[in-house]
């Protein structure tokens, strides 16, 4: 008949979305047996910490002068939703969110410790309060206070992935001067009060952060001359690697990799390290080694400076590739097992088993959603999120060995049990099962991709044929 010749032909169309996925069926299951994408995605929360037309990168760190988002102590959070806005948008004048790129903020008083300039202001202290004056107690009120309003501006911002604390010392990176244990302690209780639902970041491993469940934001990312065994014992590298080297597990690792000591310092070992630019270390195969090495040992989910390659030249692009695979998350489905039909209004089970080959994991509380598509449109017709399933669970390996290049404890396989409630109203017919992992705080879009060939633009991973009343006509 026409209609199982249509039916046939969008078989066949859907198994070549599908990358041919071999299938099972057993007393009314269908099992989908999935493989693993070859390529980088240009997935958000991750990779390289710049967008890049042409390129890889979907994140934007941006230091912010407090004086931009408060002059005096009555300045409403208006004024900082405001600056925000301003700051989210390309330079071509896109809105973040139309991209899908998202922010990291940090606020910031001094610079250098040099007034600068009128044209170029160093220092950025608001109007009633005292350059350098980081003891007094109508400081630390003033801290506080804007920590909250920090939180009532981006923690439910869906263009803000995580914050950087900054606010104390040069560059907002807690020296000159450093946070006494007293200031540490307060700014760990009033971040953990501003931000439920966004990571927070900080310069150092000092005990109080440690004990909030901080990520750290490391500005000489795989200098030779801060790594274990000779580097600083105070620095990141050393105590991740022998003092906290779990903490990957509940917030962010990110960094700069610092290109002006490569070129300055003989003892950063450029040649036997990561190059000179950008491009040195994503064109050379032993640079790019070294580079991966580090972000697979610190579990790192992005970085900046590094972003300042040539996206144009064909080497550098492949070159970021490699390292795009590596950076944060990739979530890869093993396989999925789903009812081959249902009846309107009925509650479906998705059996998912899924392993994360990339570095780190996803932070965020996204979820993920099953859909129904119409066949010819593929757009779709009813989705809902999958109850019990937790990305965030979904770990890669850990105890990271140079020696072997691999984990010594290889990502396990998660196994995970999604539920969904159909619509009484949902019309009989065949539709296209599909998943995706949507934004949960900006407008629960598909915003993230799974690491699996079968896609359809649009954020929609597509596994077999569905039945609403009856099961589908045999595929085989």
């Amino acid at each position: 008949s026409l209609f199982s010749l249509s039916l046939s032909f969008l078989s066949s169309c859907l198994l070549a979305a599908a990358d041919q996925l071999p299938t099972s069926s057993a007393n009314g299951t269908v099992t989908v047996t999935l493989t693993e994408f070859p390529g980088a995605i240009n997935n958000p929360l991750k990779g390289f910490r710049n967008h890049k037309p042409g390129g890889f990168g979907l994140l934007v760190r941006q230091y912010i002068p407090w004086n931009a988002i408060e002059l005096a102590a009555g300045d409403s959070v208006d004024r900082i939703i405001a600056h925000t806005n301003s700051i989210t948008t390309t330079s071509s004048g896109v809105p973040f969110e139309n991209l899908n790129i998202k922010l990291i903020p940090r606020v910031f008083l001094d610079w250098d410790g040099t007034p600068g300039t009128p044209e170029k202001p160093n220092q950025h202290w608001p109007a009633d309060l005292h350059t350098f004056d980081y003891d007094s107690p109508a400081f630390q009120s003033r801290l506080q206070a804007l920590i909250a309003k920090l939180g009532q501006a981006w923690d439910h911002d869906p263009r803000i992935f995580a914050v950087q604390m900054g606010l104390i010392g040069h560059f907002g990176e807690h020296h000159h001067p450093a946070p006494t244990p007293a200031q540490r302690q307060l700014l760990s209780d009033a971040f953990q009060k501003a931000f439920k639902n966004k990571p927070v970041l900080v310069r150092h491993t000092d005990p109080e952060f440690i004990a909030a469940g901080f990520g750290i934001y490391y500005d000489t990312f795989a200098n030779i001359t801060r790594e274990p065994p000779d580097g600083p014992h105070d620095q990141f590298p050393w105590q991740a690697t022998h003092v906290h080297p779990h903490i990957w597990k509940r917030a962010p690792i990110e960094g700069e990799v610092e290109y002006n000591w490569q070129q300055q310092r003989p003892n950063a070992l450029p040649d036997q390290t990561f190059g000179r630019t950008p491009d040195e270390t994503l064109t050379s195969p032993a640079f790019r080694r070294f580079m991966t090495d580090k972000i697979r040992r610190y579990h790192a989910s992005y970085l900046g400076w590094i972003d300042d390659y040539s996206p144009s030249n064909p080497d550098v692009l492949a070159g970021a590739a490699d390292l795009q695979k590596v950076f944060g998350y990739r979530l890869v489905l093993d396989s999925v097992s789903y009812p081959a039909s249902a009846q309107p209004g009925t509650t479906i089970n998705l059996d998912l088993t899924a392993h994360n080959s990339g570095s780190a994991p996803f932070y965020l509380d996204w979820p993920v959603a099953v859909a129904l598509l119409d066949p010819i449109s593929k757009s779709p017709v009813w989705s809902a999120p999958l109850t019990n399933i937790d990305i965030r669970q979904w770990h890669p390996g850990s105890d990271w060995d140079s020696a072997s290049f691999s984990y010594r404890l290889p990502a396990a396989p998660t196994v995970q049990n999604g539920l969904a409630t159909l619509p009484p109203d949902i019309k009989p017919g065949t539709y296209i099962i599909a998943l995706a992992i949507l934004d949960r705080q900006g407008g629960m879009l598909p915003s993230a991709r799974f690491a699996n060939p079968n896609y359809f633009r649009g954020g929609w991973h597509p596994l077999g044929l569905f039945g609403i009343g009856n099961p589908p006509p045999n595929l085989s």
